[in-house]
């Protein structure tokens, strides 16, 4: 009798895990197709892949194996390559070939080599549902846009060395707007666009943190956190520290952009400058100015350093800009040409320090 209670509760205790399993959805590769949309007089060729699947999914992820790469790959979790084994030429400018692999038996991937480094690729990924009058299964679609164009003036930064701070990250989400936009995240991705504008015309960037992360470490004290921040200055031989930052106050009426500095040397105010004029020549906002201020990060990097504050969270109509790419490639456009203008003044006036 004990034998069947002993049966029952092993039953017990592995239906759960039954379940579980049951409800994770597999998924399976059905089918593969691209075309080549021809450029018109509005807009560049665009190539578009669609890849088919048995049923929907919506975990897919995004990945390359470091910036300097040229294959984008999409990352499929629960998923069967199915028909797709063999590695297919793609007969396009934007893509030179398809690559289909099974990582482990729960995921597969789809690798797009392209001409440059995926950096400097627009692209865009959506997804299609099941067409069942054109007999199409729901597709995860790639349009790949061509090369990214930078209309930004700013070869002043060729050869030089950054290192480019994105405030805040991982347990510290910096300020919070009225609609719950998170500082780290805007900061984070205007730190992205300046650093690919910057690389594009020839500047080695240095990033302090690379995703949403402590640069320190979780729960680390503030001082432990700036200052693993600051040692970027002390760890590289770079030419400038730029700290990315979004503002917040108590009146939701405030408004504008403002650069701070450390005055421990001639060049950092003439950085500041330069980065604040910029800025609001590319975001139209109020001008705040550039100012002191004996924040850390400034105070303790070894090398000409500012921290710009984009504008206001805690302003509505800021917020709403702050969170569009198209402001924010705006900001980090300014932020460029200011850095590129701040160069050139220095190599004018014969600088040691460059």
């Amino acid at each position: 009798m004990k034998y069947k209670w002993m049966i029952v509760l092993c039953l017990c205790l592995l239906l759960p895990q039954i379940v579980f399993a049951a409800s994770i959805k597999s998924h399976r590769f059905e089918s593969f197709q691209y075309e080549v949309i021809a450029a018109n007089n509005n807009s560049p060729q665009i190539l578009r892949i669609e890849i088919g699947l048995n049923s929907e999914i919506d975990d897919y992820e995004v990945k390359t194996k470091s910036s300097y790469a040229t294959d984008l790959i999409i990352e499929f979790p629960n998923t069967k390559l199915g028909r797709l084994k063999k590695p297919l030429a793609i007969q396009s400018d934007l893509v030179k070939i398809a690559k289909f692999n099974q990582e482990n038996k729960d995921t597969a991937t789809v690798s797009l080599t392209l001409p440059v480094k995926t950096d400097n690729i627009n692209y865009k990924i959506y997804t299609l549902p099941k067409d069942r009058k054109a007999r199409k299964p729901f597709r995860v679609v790639i349009d790949i846009l061509g090369e990214k164009s930078y209309n930004f003036n700013v070869n002043g930064v060729a050869g030089k060395s950054i290192i480019i701070d994105p405030g805040h990250g991982g347990s510290d989400s910096g300020a919070v707007g009225v609609t719950g936009v998170k500082e780290k995240d805007v900061n984070f991705a205007v730190a992205l666009k300046v650093r690919d504008i910057l690389t594009h015309a020839g500047a080695e960037v240095i990033m302090t943190r690379l995703n949403d992360r402590d640069v320190y470490g979780p729960n680390a004290t503030d001082k432990q956190e700036l200052d693993a921040r600051a040692d970027f200055s002390r760890r590289y031989h770079a030419d400038a520290f730029l700290s990315i930052h979004s503002n917040s106050f108590v009146n939701s009426k405030a408004n504008g952009t403002e650069t701070y500095y450390y005055n421990k040397t001639i060049y950092d105010k003439i950085l500041a400058e330069n980065l604040q004029r910029s800025l609001i020549d590319s975001g139209q906002r109020m001008d705040r100015g550039a100012l002191t201020a004996n924040f850390y990060v400034l105070k303790n990097s070894t090398v000409p350093a500012a921290l710009v504050e984009l504008g206001f969270l805690s302003n509505p109509d800021e917020e709403e800009l702050l969170n569009s790419d198209d402001f924010q490639t705006k900001l980090a456009g300014g932020i460029s040409v200011g850095l590129s203008k701040f160069f050139y003044e220095m190599s004018g006036k014969g600088s040691n320090y460059l």
